[in-house]
């Protein structure tokens, strides 16, 4: 059981898996008070993200603005984030690094493309990282793309996008992408592991220089 008090959860790395993803996505449907959940680490796969991501788009009284879902085993559930993207209201910060969301399936499309599809239809979120997810070159085309094409609606305050590190982002649509997002890279501790959860000093963006490219050079790569 969840207090009915509480306003964070921070279990990551605690080996709860899918079962404890189910559990924990029955308190998800009613809770009105918690923010901030990290679930980091927790091998809680793409089924455990579809249960955590259907509770948060049921509960329309649910207050969470903070989801780390970073190191989860998580490969094809992006239909069901792209739903969370573009349903829930609440979300300020969401941590999807270190998965493998760039993979593709057998029928050819991968989660990222349901996700870089939901982006620009949110209006709530300020963080995103989607760091060493081997996103390939085609879905952060279309990312591009689709943020072209809903231009007029991203016009907001600028937000945050972890992408670069652990990607396959064509140089092309670094300008396209900083036209939209402010985007940085931050030093890694040992090289090779992005950080759970970013301290308050990290948000300070270090924004890419919006630059004119000729939108026929997107596709170059």
């Amino acid at each position: 059981a969840v207090h009915s008090s509480l306003t964070a959860i921070d279990i990551q790395c605690n080996k709860i898996g899918v079962e404890g993803a189910l559990r924990l996505s029955e308190v998800l449907m009613t809770n009105n008070t918690l923010c901030d959940l990290n679930l980091a680490g927790n091998a809680i796969m793409d089924e455990g993200c579809e249960v955590i991501c259907n509770a948060l788009i049921f509960n329309r009284k649910s207050r969470v603005n903070t989801l780390n879902l970073g190191n989860n085993k998580i490969v094809q559930a992006g239909f069901h984030l792209s739903k969370l993207i573009r349903q829930n209201k609440t979300l300020r910060h969401l941590y999807l690094w270190r998965n493998n969301m760039g993979n593709r399936t057998r029928g050819g499309e991968s989660s990222f493309s349901y996700i870089g599809e939901a982006i620009p239809f949110n209006r709530a979120l300020f963080m995103m990282d989607f760091t060493f997810n081997n996103i390939q070159p085609l879905d952060a085309i279309k990312l591009v793309e689709s943020l072209i094409a809903n231009a007029k609606s991203l016009e907001r305050e600028p937000r945050v996008l972890k992408i670069i590190e652990g990607n396959m982002i064509p140089g092309s649509c670094i300008p396209y992408l900083a036209r939209f997002f402010a985007l940085y890279r931050l030093p890694l501790s040992d090289g090779n592991e992005p950080p759970a959860q970013p301290g308050p000093e990290e948000w300070k963006p270090k924004a890419v220089k919006n630059i004119t490219v000729d939108k026929a050079e997107l596709r170059k790569t």
